[in-house]
C-alpha cells in the first residue's frame, strides 16, 4: 500500500477487505478523489475493466485472455522456441535482456507486460529482490500466479494498463518490458509511465520483436490472435518505437538482438546518479 496510487489521478489508495499476513487477498482499493473502487480478487488488484480499454489494447487483452490457457504449452513452444529465439536458445535470450537491469539485493523491480512470468526465474536468483508484474490480461496473470506460486517467488501481480500505472512516482529501482510494447495503443505514454515510476537515475530496459520476426511468424500470430489483430501487428515500424521515447531521458541506446529477431531499447531517467550525462542515440544497421 505504501507505493500504490489511483492510476487515473495518482492519489494514494485506501483498502478495505481481507488480508493474510499483510498480503491483500480480497476486497477493494478505494480512491477518495475519483470515488472509484478497484476490486482485489485472489490477491490480484484489478485496476482496469478490459471492456473499457482503448484501441489495440482492448483487442490484445481479449486475445491474450483467449489463448492464456494454451500460451505456455502450445503457442510459446510452437512460435517462440522454434522460430523466434536465436540459436543460443530462449534462456540465453532472456538473460541477455535481464542482464541489462541494474539491480541487487533488496531492489524493487517492475515488469510491465509480465504475461505468464517467463522472466521471473532469472530475477528471483538475486537474494531479496522484490518483484512486481503488470499485465492487461487477467487470463495471463492467473496463469502466472498458478505457475509461479509453486516456487513461492514473492511476486506481486496487478491487472493494469502500462499506460496508466497504479504506482506512485519513483517507486522502483528497475523497470523493464519484454515483448508486446510494439502494439500498445499509446507507446509514448507507456514509456513515460515507466520513467515516472522509476527512481531518479534508473535505467529503463525494453525488448521486443523486430519487423523481421513479425513477418516470419505471421502465420502463428494469425492463428493465435486472429486476422484483424495480425494485420495491425504487421503495421509495426521501429520508427514508431523510437519516436515514443520520452524527450527528457538520457543515454538512449537502440540495438538489434536475438539474431535480428528482436531489439533492445534502453534509456536512463535523469537524476543524481547520472548528472551531466548527455543523451545519445545509437542504432545498429538493419539486418
Amino acid at each position: 500500500m505504501d507505493f500504490l496510487c489511483c492510476p487515473s489521478c495518482k492519489v494514494p489508495l485506501s483498502y478495505e477487505g481481507e488480508t493474510d499476513r499483510e498480503e491483500i487477498r480480497r476486497g477493494a482499493l478505494r480512491c477518495r478523489k475519483c470515488l472509484l473502487d478497484y476490486p482485489v480478487e485472489n490477491s490480484i488488484p484489478r485496476f482496469i475493466e478490459p471492456a473499457h480499454l482503448q484501441g489495440v489494447n482492448r483487442s490484445l487483452s481479449r486475445a491474450y485472455d483467449r489463448v492464456s490457457l494454451l500460451y505456455d504449452s502450445v503457442l510459446t513452444r510452437a512460435y517462440l522456441r522454434r522460430r523466434f529465439w536465436p540459436s543460443s536458445g530462449e534462456e540465453a535470450a532472456r538473460k541477455e535482456v535481464v542482464a541489462q537491469l541494474e539491480i541487487g539485493p533488496g531492489s524493487r523491480v517492475l515488469e510491465t507486460g509480465v504475461g505468464t512470468g517467463d522472466n521471473v526465474a532469472y530475477l528471483r536468483q538475486i537474494a531479496g529482490v522484490e518483484l512486481f508484474g503488470v499485465d492487461i490480461s487477467i487470463g495471463m496473470l492467473k496463469q502466472c500466479a498458478g505457475r509461479l506460486n509453486k516456487h513461492k517467488p514473492g511476486i506481486e501481480l496487478f491487472l493494469a494498463n502500462a499506460e496508466e500505472l497504479p504506482f506512485r512516482d519513483e517507486s522502483f529501482d528497475a523497470v523493464f518490458h519484454v515483448g508486446g510494447i510494439n502494439f500498445f495503443t499509446d507507446k509514448r505514454k507507456a514509456m513515460a509511465e515507466m520513467v515516472r515510476v522509476a527512481k531518479a537515475g534508473t535505467k529503463i530496459v525494453i525488448a521486443c520483436e523486430t519487423e523481421k520476426a513479425i513477418q516470419v511468424n505471421r502465420h502463428a500470430i494469425g492463428i493465435a490472435f486472429g486476422k484483424d489483430l495480425m494485420t495491425k501487428m504487421l503495421d509495426f515500424s521501429r520508427s514508431d518505437v523510437l519516436n515514443s521515447v520520452p524527450k527528457d531521458v538520457n543515454a538512449v541506446v537502440f540495438d538489434e538482438i536475438w539474431e535480428g529477431n528482436g531489439y533492445l531499447l534502453t534509456f536512463r531517467k535523469p537524476g543524481s546518479n547520472n548528472a551531466g550525462q548527455e543523451t545519445a542515440l545509437i542504432t545498429a544497421p538493419h539486418c
